[in-house]
């Protein structure tokens, strides 16, 4: 048995056959070309197609990984839309009068310069994607789409020299068991992708033709690849981490019992956070339900949504976040039209405060499905008591309304509070008087508390999830959810962030509500720390 050491990725113990996936390179040419207005139009027809094609990933990754994950295409539709990008591409076409593929390829070699001499990790590790859309395109340009690594059976195992984000999304997650590549970092887009697929991966490995078709053991907790490894050996590498699963999850000082919740967008994950074990559905994201047509889902819609998820997670708490939708939905149906700031305009429980008759909706098929399992209500972007009080009344009285027309439903639904704004978190001593429970949604706390759009790639050198201002409103907010006897969970980024969850443990977090496919991870590691 050989053992190859490199860089662990994402976590996972995989055993399969080697499969050496050698992408197809375009043969780029230079051309000489006359009409400068037909290969610009040529280069603006393709430029639209591969948008397309971005859009039906960011679609696809939405489904099955969730919206946060699926942002890696949408920075790849930013990097073709991109300005400087296209003006590139157009003056050389036009001053050096080459073909597009040519002019893609010049655009793209200077631009993966200029982010691989950057000081910063993450920024380096941007130079890939610019390769990635550039091959995009001049792969459309030449009347092909993008190949993908293909998996003939079940537990392959791909090498590669690296794997691009829309590679790894679109593999046969049936049939590919884990991947291994020389290049990429953790930090990088498809490693982000494989911890969200659940995909073991290692990166840093040379790989060449030999190793093809070989019995390969794949250590994505280590970053071991092990080759030709022998029955008893991976006995004794599967039992190694089974003993480590079947601890107590505890926090650090032992006393505490910590949940790992799954964090989902849509009623199919249900599956995923069947799969992961975890100890319920931390948040329930609605918005969901409101993004498939022109107009707002019915009752029986949104309530056949719900019972799934309920009758999915057997009787273990579900959290669901009441209405919360894009700005553009708003005035197909809600009647709030174009804002200036939609993130800071009527959203979330204004909108339903603004509008009962429509949150009742929501709340009678949340109420209806009860029965069908252990629901709570969480309501989001709250900033002060009574909207809390407010909500509990237009509850009472949908109750109300219930009853008169004997249809069950459970007396007793906790009502929580997602603590997302500074405002929030400063008055979390109030809140928790009203609420039942809290969900910080760190995620949105750092965006808020530092005024910065995390999805906004200029910004992702100096965007810091971890800062001392968001870190110290966490401890606040769990210290006055449990002086007031409630608990307090968290979801977001750094909920599953091994560098940071000493100290969020050591603060007294009640759950950690994550990705499904991060559910077993987080459980290994805090079950690690007890």
């Amino acid at each position: 048995m050989n053992i190859w050491k490199g860089k662990a990725v994402c976590g996972g113990l995989a055993v399969g056959t080697a499969c050496v996936y050698r992408r197809t390179k375009e043969d780029v040419r230079k051309r000489h070309i006359e009409d400068f207005a037909a290969e610009a139009a040529k280069y603006a027809a393709v430029k639209n197609l591969a948008i397309d094609e971005l859009d039906r990933l960011f679609k696809k990754a939405h489904d099955e990984i969730g919206e946060k994950e699926a942002q890696i295409f949408s920075i790849h539709k930013m990097m073709v839309e991109d300005a400087y990008y296209n003006e590139s591409v157009l003056n050389i076409i036009e001053k050096q009068r080459v073909n597009a593929e040519a002019a893609v390829l010049m655009t793209s070699d200077s631009f993966e310069r200029i982010f691989r001499d950057m000081d910063n990790a993450y920024m380096r590790e941007r130079a890939s994607d610019v390769r990635d859309v550039s091959d995009r395109i001049i792969a459309l340009l030449g009347g092909k789409t993008r190949p993908y690594p293909d998996a003939a059976e079940e537990n392959t195992i791909i090498f590669a020299d690296n794997i691009a984000p829309s590679e790894a999304l679109q593999m046969d997650k049936k049939m590919v068991a884990a991947f291994v590549t020389e290049g990429g970092s953790a930090t990088s887009h498809t490693a982000v992708l494989a911890r969200s697929l659940g995909i073991p991966a290692v990166c840093g490995i040379s790989v060449n033709s030999s190793i093809d078709g070989r019995r390969v053991a794949v250590d994505g907790y280590t970053g071991t690849v092990y080759v030709e490894p022998d029955d008893g050996f991976i006995e004794k590498l599967k039992k190694k981490y089974e003993k480590k699963e079947e601890k107590s999850f505890k926090a650090i000082d032992g006393t505490q019992k910590v949940k790992i919740m799954a964090d989902i967008s849509a009623p199919e994950e249900i599956k995923s956070a069947m799969i992961s074990k975890c100890d319920g559905v931390g948040i329930f994201r609605s918005e969901s339900l409101f993004k498939c047509g022109k107009t707002l889902p019915l009752e029986t819609f949104q309530f056949d949504a719900y019972r799934k998820i309920l009758e999915g997670m057997k009787g273990k708490a579900v959290s669901v976040q009441t209405l919360d939708i894009d700005g553009d939905k708003k005035g197909n149906f809600l009647g709030i039209f174009r804002e200036k700031n939609p993130s800071m305009g009527m959203r979330s429980i204004r909108i339903c405060l603004k509008r009962p008759q429509i949150f009742k909706i929501q709340l009678r098929a949340i109420l209806k499905a009860s029965v069908c399992g252990n629901i709570q209500i969480l309501l989001p972007m709250v900033t002060s008591p009574e909207e809390v009080r407010v909500t509990k009344t237009i509850f009472d009285e949908v109750k109300q309304e219930l009853a008169q027309k004997s249809i069950s439903f459970s007396q007793n639904i906790p009502v929580g509070v997602i603590i997302e704004t500074p405002a929030s978190a400063i008055i979390s001593d109030e809140l928790a008087k009203e609420a039942d429970f809290f969900l910080i949604d760190a995620d949105n706390l750092a965006s808020y508390t530092l005024v910065m759009d995390r999805q906004n790639p200029a910004l992702a050198e100096i965007m810091d999830m971890r800062h001392k201002s968001v870190l110290k409103m966490i401890e606040q907010t769990v210290y006055n959810a449990h002086k007031n006897s409630i608990r307090a969970g968290l979801c977001g980024a750094i909920a599953s962030d091994t560098e940071i969850l000493p100290e969020l443990l050591k603060m007294g977090i009640d759950e950690l509500s994550v990705n499904p496919k991060k559910v077993m991870s987080v459980k290994k590691y805090v079950g690690e720390r007890k």
